[in-house]
């Protein structure tokens, strides 16, 4: 066992040492024009030419790009996306690698599913290519507050030119600044706009290091605004929102809430405790749509409208809470919350604004200002140092700095042990000390706690693997069709028409002769049949029957001859080889659908008046004339349109002959080679054995149609029978195969969870949501990693009997769920013992000593996690313990 002494009040100095080292890719050039146009609308133009240096900077950085944008306000326009090869070839971006999706951030917020994000699949890539992208999103007047922009000069990586153009009509006034960076602009006037052009060169790329300064005050940045704050705040809250009226169901959601208070706890209710619960009710019980405001214009719904959708933005959840306070008799307002460092009231930018708060005066209090968007219980005051606060209501706007300096300071000692495991014991004792203004407060010697409980970590690496699907069918159907074209009025086959001589219609029979001839199983023959709608109407219907009825004869002729030289050809009697056919033969009458697209497709010049003509007419003996009276003026629709519509279309569908399942199985193991690639796919999927599987796909990397899926179902394998290093081998040759693939990302992720290494799991099912797959279940299991259990239980809706959903609600306090679910799972020893856990936190002795004692006769190693798990600490003194763990 080792022994640390562990001060956390540690001052730590570095001396770092630059080592020059390629990148993995460079902006040689990065320009962003901005230009307020005369009739008040917007436009933002974009350019970048970035060269990538390895293959990680196409593989997992720079291979897309996304442009969000709203189309009901916005036009976006590509101008330029191409690649750029070493050797001088450039390839342009296809127009399939523009594709419009509903960006994630919108996808639980119905109100913003009108949103899109532009999605550019970069192509062409390889080591040393440059793209070059450029587009421009026009915006419409009176959509965004004025021209503005909060620019962070620096990006993921090093840019040899930075170029930022702000164009503004003549008479408007552009304040700016630039921090961190010793610059100014280039400003020229003409008739129409003042210009000004900020040149920066050299800017080095983002550290990658953790803990950097909040709100990237360290970083180089230009700031600029066509309004002043009080100017862009007025744009925003002369809207309806800001009148915070409530609905009835709100009314009648307040006096509840009050109602249940009062009569629970039989006394009047505390103005904090009623504000903080409405707190509760906003920031738990309505949704939280990450929507940033500049993508819908700032445009912000009514408290109403909120509370009846469930959910909102954060600003949304903020006027609604002020609305429910407001109509409790409390008075309320919102203010938001600027960086002091960039605040400049003459600088209107709304992108500086990070946070929106409540800001309100419970009775007998000090002013508060709390989050609509979580339920610490907290004053925010106590984050706001160096913040300036914005009443954000249509009124003149009030400033607020905060000029308070907060020295609140924890100094935290004890004595831990740390096992070769890195399991964690002993004691943690904290002496505090809070100042603010002239007041001090110190608290000394609090026990801060016995140990570190990590039942989060208890999870089962059950995560859900996904396998490519083998392609192949148990039932293939093959048609070939073809057609017989008749005379006028005639129903007889003629095959001297020029028609039925064509090449084309030759060829189309002759390949329904072939595939009759293979002698498969029919599953049928249809016959439809037409007549052009020159004539009488009942005539036509008849003749069409007829027409159906001669090819149905023919079709039943022509069989009986390939019956019979089949027969001779094998040497069995006829009767051997003769099947029933099933016909579905059918007269459609006259084809008035196929004349009116004849025409549209034809080369006359007169067709829309022949379309509209037959239009016109509704009666359909008129418009048989009509047709009638064609054919004398216009030479081409009787010779060439209404001959095509006179004729019978014949669908020959067989059956394909397949082996067996069993045929295929035994294949698999005796002689794979003789098996297609798809059929040795699907043998795979005839075992429940885990290594015969395996096997079975490793044995198709050698197949000549093999692709990305042997490799990734294999990789799937190895992960059930714990070849973790091979599966990520595997998966490896599967993305070169097919990148971008939903799949496969979700398989790296699962890889990489079973490693514990979850920030990168969750980076790579978060791409495979974004390609369409379900990763509900592996997401929930990342989230109670991140100590999110509610948001795990969101994962897991809809499933039941599982080891980590009982663990996710055991740790969200939802203990009866949690039993329940912990019971029906599958035994193992980590749910026995989970259950024990549950026996600690509800109090049930013999629960503990039960579900312990299977767990370790399950898997012994587990009594010396029991020893010093402080889930059991009032347990650690019991004989019935000690005799279970030792």
């Amino acid at each position: 066992m080792k022994s640390f002494i562990l001060i956390l009040s540690i001052l730590f100095s570095f001396n770092l040492v630059a080592q020059e080292i390629k990148s993995d890719a460079v902006y040689e050039k990065i320009i962003k024009e901005y230009t307020l146009n005369e009739d008040g609308s917007i436009e933002f133009h974009y350019y970048k030419k970035l060269k990538l240096n390895t293959h990680y900077s196409f593989n997992r950085r720079y291979g897309e790009t996304f442009i969000v944008y709203n189309p009901e306000f916005q036009t976006l326009k590509i101008n330029l996306a191409q690649t750029t090869q070493d050797n001088g070839n450039v390839v342009k971006t296809p127009e399939n690698a523009f594709n419009e999706v509903l960006p994630r951030f919108a996808a639980n917020a119905p109100f913003y599913n009108g949103l899109r994000e532009m999605v550019v699949t970069h192509t062409g890539l390889e080591v040393g290519v440059t793209i070059e992208l450029d587009y421009t999103i026009t915006s419409k007047p009176g959509f965004l507050p004025g021209l503005m922009a909060d620019e962070v000069l620096t990006e993921s990586s090093p840019i040899s030119s930075k170029i930022i153009i702000v164009n503004v009509a003549q008479g408007v006034k552009l304040n700016y600044k630039v921090l961190n960076i010793r610059t100014g602009p280039e400003i020229v006037k003409n008739k129409k706009h003042s210009t000004y052009t900020f040149t920066f060169n050299g800017i080095a790329e983002n550290s990658h290091e953790a803990f950097q300064p909040a709100d990237k005050l360290h970083l180089p940045r230009l700031i600029f605004s066509t309004k002043t704050f009080e100017e862009a705040i007025a744009f925003v809250t002369k809207q309806n929102a800001f009148s915070y009226k409530a609905n009835q169901s709100m009314k009648d959601a307040i006096a509840n809430l009050r109602k249940k208070k009062e009569e629970k706890t039989n006394i009047i209710y505390d103005d904090l405790d009623f504000i903080l619960d409405v707190q509760k009710m906003v920031a738990k019980d309505i949704n939280l749509y990450g929507v940033q405001p500049q993508y819908t214009g700032y445009n912000i719904r009514h408290a109403i409208d909120t509370w009846n959708s469930n959910g909102g933005t954060g600003c949304e959840k903020t006027l609604l809470m002020v609305s429910l306070l407001r109509e409790a008799g409390i008075y309320a307002k919102p203010v938001v919350v600027v960086p002091s460092k960039l605040y400049d009231e003459n600088i209107g930018c709304l992108s500086l604004i990070e946070n929106i708060l409540v800001m309100v005066s419970p009775l007998e209090r000090e002013q508060m200002y709390l989050s609509a968007l979580k339920t610490s219980g907290q004053n925010e005051i106590f984050s706001l140092n160096n913040k300036t606060l914005l009443v954000f209501e249509p009124t003149k706007q009030a400033v607020e700095p905060v000029h308070e300096k907060f020295e609140n300071k924890i100094v935290a000692n004890g004595s831990l042990e740390i096992n070769d495991e890195f399991k964690i014991t002993g004691e943690l004792m904290v002496n505090a000390k809070v100042i603010k203004g002239g007041k001090v407060q110190e608290f000394n010697d609090i026990k801060l706690a016995d140990g570190v409980i990590v039942t989060y970590k208890n999870i089962t690496h059950d995560e859900k693997t996904i396998s490519a699907p083998s392609g192949y069918e148990k039932v293939t159907i093959i048609s070939e069709n073809a057609t017989i074209y008749f005379r006028q009025n005639k129903h007889n086959l003629n095959w001297n028409l020029d028609l039925n001589k064509s090449g084309e219609a030759k060829s189309k029979m002759d390949n329904a002769d072939e595939l009759l001839a293979k002698g498969w199983e029919i599953k049928d023959i249809a016959i439809d049949a037409w007549a052009s709608p020159e004539g009488e109407i009942d005539f036509n219907n008849n003749l069409a029957n007829d027409r159906a009825e001669s090819v149905t004869k023919f079709m039943e002729k022509k069989i009986a001859g390939i019956n019979k030289m089949r027969a001779k050809e094998l040497g069995v009697d006829i009767s051997e080889i003769e099947q029933e056919v099933k016909y579905q033969a059918n007269g459609h009458g006259e084809d008035w659908d196929g004349f009116m697209n004849a025409v549209r497709s034809s080369g006359l010049k007169d067709k829309n008046t022949i379309v509209n003509v037959v239009n016109s007419q509704s009666d359909a003996t008129k418009r048989e004339q009509e047709i009638r009276n064609m054919t004398v003026i216009y030479k081409e629709v009787a010779e060439e349109i209404l001959p095509t519509l006179r004729r019978a279309e014949i669908v020959v569908s067989c059956y394909e002959p397949k082996r067996s399942d069993e045929e295929i199985a035994e294949l698999a193991g005796t002689n794979p080679d003789s098996l297609t690639y798809k059929e040795l796919l699907h043998a795979a999927s005839l075992t429940d054995d885990h290594e015969a599987k395996y096997i079975i796909y490793r044995t198709a990397f050698t197949h000549p149609d093999r692709d990305w899926k042997t490799y990734n179902n294999a990789a799937v394998e190895g992960i059930e029978l714990r070849k973790i290093d091979e599966a990520e081998n595997l998966l490896g040759q599967a993305e070169k195969l097919s990148s971008n693939n939903g799949v496969i990302e979700n398989n790296i992720g699962v890889v990489a969870a079973q490693r514990e290494d979850y920030a990168k799991a969750e980076k790579h099912f978060l791409n495979a949501q974004k390609y369409g797959e379900d990763v509900s279940y592996n997401m929930g299991i990342i989230s109670i990693q991140k100590g999110e259990y509610q948001k795990a239980l969101t994962y897991f809706k809809g499933l039941d009997c599982k080891h980590n959903i009982g663990l996710a609600q055991l740790l969200s306090g939802k203990m009866n769920e949690a039993m329940n679910n912990l019971k029906c799972a599958p035994e193992s020893d980590k749910t026995f013992y989970m259950l024990a856990v549950y026996g600690a936190r509800a109090h049930k002795e013999e629960m503990v000593f039960e579900y312990l004692e299977k767990a370790i006769a399950k898997n012994p190693s587990l009594k010396e996690k029991a020893k010093i798990d402080r889930e059991f600490i009032k347990y650690y003194d019991m004989p019935a313990f000690s005799t279970i763990v030792n």
